[in-house]
């Protein structure tokens, strides 16, 4: 009995850290193949700034450490998404405007303030006036540890503490992180950040859509609070009748659906086999459907 209970909660947890983002259908392949293709993904553009002072504080160590934060970031990228940077980091309250504008230009999502060094006080003031102004991106301040004794050679916990103080009485908001570079939890912070923001930029002006849902038009409360949804994410909801949407199968042939049911059945991951074949084709063949309908309106998932 014991050992029972001691299985099903070893189960369970295994369950809990399962990455949905690498989780693969029994299936998705073979439907995959059979569905229209999905459209590629919007390029998602992420800023990165390093700050720092070069009079108190080792200069060149404070370059190095911004490279290879930028390389650091590169290699948790994904190829829908593009890094700005500069080739160091930026001192001075002009420096750092000029930066943040020429990134606005060229459409930044995001933005990563990397703590180089110490800063100066109207650096980090331009920076939170900046971004009051300018309807704040996804903001992650990103500082890290240096060699404890002897003579400081960045002040970075100091300087992150200065600039986030002034960030939130300006009531900017933003993340922060305080990890040693090229560690796995800082992977996960900055993958983290990159979806985040790909998923927000995505969405703007973006459709989903709802499937067997009708309401008159303009009647943005019905079923769903429309006006929330497009507030709150930018997205606009379509409708289709359950009908369109089934018939939007019959491009599938029997032969392709009876396939997939037959691999569903013999697969060892589905071991509870009471549902007969003939509803697993109409499953089969209704979620082929929905997918190429969504594929083909171009809808986000």
């Amino acid at each position: 009995m014991e050992t029972d209970i001691l299985e099903k909660s070893a189960l369970h947890s295994i369950n809990l850290n399962i990455d949905i983002l690498q989780r693969k259908g029994v299936v998705a392949e073979e439907m995959e193949k059979l569905i229209c293709k999905a459209r590629n993904k919007q390029n998602v553009k992420i800023g990165l700034i390093g700050i720092g002072f070069e009079l108190h504080f080792d200069w060149e160590k404070a370059k190095q450490s911004y490279s290879e934060a930028v390389e650091q970031t590169k290699s948790v990228f994904s190829v829908n998404n593009a890094l700005l940077a500069l080739k160091e980091p930026v001192q001075t309250k002009k420096e750092l405007l000029d930066v943040l504008n020429n990134f606005k230009a060229e459409g930044i999502s995001g933005l990563i303030i990397y703590q180089a060094s110490y800063i100066a006080g109207d650096l980090a003031l331009a920076l939170g006036n900046w971004l009051r102004e300018h309807n704040t991106p996804p903001l992650l301040s990103w500082s890290h540890p240096e060699v404890t004794g002897g003579r400081l050679t960045a002040n970075r916990l100091c300087g992150q503490n200065f600039l986030l103080n002034i960030l939130n009485s300006l009531e900017v908001k933003y993340s922060w992180v305080f990890n040693a570079p090229k560690t796995k939890q800082l992977d996960v912070v900055l993958d983290r950040l990159i979806r985040v923001v790909s998923a927000k930029k995505r969405m703007q002006h973006a459709n989903i859509l709802m499937i067997g849902g009708m309401r008159v038009p303009g009647f943005y409360d019905c079923e769903l609070n429309e006006m929330s949804i497009a507030k709150h994410f930018g997205l606009g909801v379509d409708r289709v009748d359950i009908e369109t949407v089934w018939k939007h199968g019959n491009k599938f042939k029997k032969e392709d659906i009876n396939a997939i049911v037959k691999k569903l059945i013999n697969a060892k991951e589905c071991k509870y086999k009471k549902v007969s074949e003939r509803e697993l084709f109409l499953s089969v063949r209704f979620s082929l459907a929905i997918a190429d309908y969504v594929r083909q309106g171009n809808y986000l998932v």
